[in-house]
């Protein structure tokens, strides 16, 4: 039997620097902000992830973008970051 993780979250470091510029929004561990565990897993599309998944017996994982996601971003950014995550998240797929 497969193992299928299907509301994993992950936060580019690109998205994260374009909400660092958002005035107002407070830099939280739960968008990927700081050095605490979860910041650091948010941010971890890589071998952490893989090894976190192997430890936990998950076979696969469907990533999303955290919370906020791009709602509070200009729409021309959105469209090119949207455009990017994508292509970033599918060389990731297409590796494993």
């Amino acid at each position: 039997m497969r193992i299928v993780g299907s509301e994993e979250h992950v936060v580019v470091p690109e998205l994260l620097s374009a909400w660092a510029r958002v005035p107002g929004l407070p830099q939280t561990p739960e968008l990927g902000f700081g050095d605490s565990a979860i910041a650091k897993r948010l941010r971890d599309a890589g071998e952490g992830r893989l090894a976190a998944m192997d430890d936990q017996g998950v076979d696969r994982q469907v990533l999303s973008v955290t919370t906020l996601g791009v709602q509070n971003l200009p729409p021309k950014f959105v469209l090119q970051k949207l455009v990017e995550d994508r292509k970033l998240l599918l060389k990731g797929a297409l590796q494993l």
